[in-house]
């Protein structure tokens, strides 16, 4: 039985070792390659020894022209809401034992009044598996009574419940880009994110030097941001608000197009210039051929 699982692990290193080649070797095909956060162009120049010039970034469309209608000035409830699928990489566990370590321990004043909303599709029965012990989680941790879920919901209703809650939260671990955490920012929430890749190098950073949300990487340090962020004063907050709602402009569908158009004229302008090289190929051939 060893022997069998041996060689099942030497085949399975050597096809990822085929494809890791394969893909490695792809990159080289590409005149412009986009990339859709720093963290992805940083892997892609890493994996596929790019020259800078035939890489950009181009960071998805996010409709925050919508989202920023909804003002930040407002009392909220201090809710924290998170927006994502039922999928195990976008880890809702740790949220949830985040939420419970805050009610619990950090901030017990906020048991019976602070919410965690946890808004996803479902997309097959392992969803729906994953989903059920999600619930089961809140019951062991004695917070089933102070968290919901919504499955499915209307966007309608998504931009309410933003409109509502103090503080978005993801916990993703190395997500390419986060449009869900521009959204968070966009609707005037506080952003509490997975302190890697997208929402670290290009998201949740500084704007007109201050703050615009958090970073954490397990429960504990997310648990301590939602303290962090629920125990601003009214000003501090709005105020970061403010500068979140700004800052996600940067993400926004105008920047996309701009940026699509860009390098479209790049591209066309290479295609041309390969175009000519061909047409002289086939007008001018080689001696001997």
């Amino acid at each position: 039985m060893f022997d069998k699982i041996s060689r099942t692990n030497i085949v399975k290193m050597l096809y990822w070792r085929l494809f890791a080649m394969l893909y490695a070797g792809t990159g080289q095909f590409a005149d412009i390659v986009m990339a859709n956060s720093s963290w992805t162009m940083s892997h892609l120049s890493r994996i596929w020894k790019l020259e800078p010039n035939r890489l950009s970034i181009v960071y998805p469309p996010c409709d925050t022209k919508a989202l920023s209608q909804i003002t930040v000035d407002k009392m909220r409830n201090k809710d924290i809401v998170c927006v994502a699928q039922f999928r195990p990489e976008k880890d809702h566990a740790t949220i949830i034992k985040a939420f419970a370590v805050l009610v619990h321990d950090l901030m017990p004043e906020l048991a019976h009044t602070s919410r965690l909303i946890l808004i996803g599709t479902v997309r097959n029965q392992s969803d729906r598996v994953r989903l059920q012990a999600l619930r089961a989680l809140t019951e062991e941790l004695h917070v089933n009574r102070s968290v919901d879920f919504h499955e499915d919901l209307p966007w309608s209703k998504v931009i309410e419940r933003l409109g509502q809650s103090w503080i978005g939260t993801n916990a993703m671990w190395n997500e390419h880009f986060g449009i869900g955490v521009v959204e968070y920012m966009a609707a005037g929430l506080l952003a509490v994110a997975h302190d890697s890749a997208g929402p670290k190098m290009d998201i949740v950073v500084d704007f007109e030097k201050s703050r615009t949300g958090y970073r954490a990487t397990d429960v504990l340090s997310f648990a301590e941001c939602y303290a962090s962020a629920l125990r601003l004063d009214v000003a501090e907050c709005a105020a970061m608000r403010r500068r979140a709602q700004k800052s996600s402009a940067r993400f926004s569908e105008d920047i996309f197009a701009s940026a699509w158009q860009r390098v479209m004229i790049e591209t066309m302008k290479i295609e041309k210039s390969k175009r000519l090289a061909r047409n002289h190929h086939l007008q001018f051939p080689m001696n001997g051929f």
